[in-house]
């Protein structure tokens, strides 16, 4: 059985750590104990990514975030912490957002 370490799994997803030990502890994102540490199984990781894939935003919930500037803060902030790139996920949910409000 493949497993990944937490660190490997939030690497590939592009999150920090106590972001991605939110996802674990809200039982968002699996994970099996061996000894004292957390390890994400590929199973695991792969249901994780189906779940984000899944969301789908609607029309009016995008209208009230991109009018809110809520996008462009967090991009800012993004920026302000030396993020100079998106992780896939903020990518997609950007993606979602404009998707929703060109139909």
């Amino acid at each position: 059985m493949k497993h990944f370490t937490t660190r490997e799994a939030r690497e590939m997803l592009g999150i920090s750590r106590s972001s991605f030990e939110g996802l674990m502890d809200r039982n968002e994102i699996g994970f099996i104990r061996i000894g004292g540490r957390r390890y994400i199984t590929k199973k695991q990781y792969d249901e994780y990514m189906k779940s984000i894939e899944n969301v789908m935003v609607e029309k009016p919930v995008a209208n009230a975030v991109l009018e809110s500037g809520l996008v462009s803060r967090v991009n800012k902030v993004l920026i302000g912490l030396g993020k100079k790139t998106m992780s896939p996920r903020e990518r997609d949910l950007i993606a979602a957002l404009e998707s929703a409000l060109a139909e």
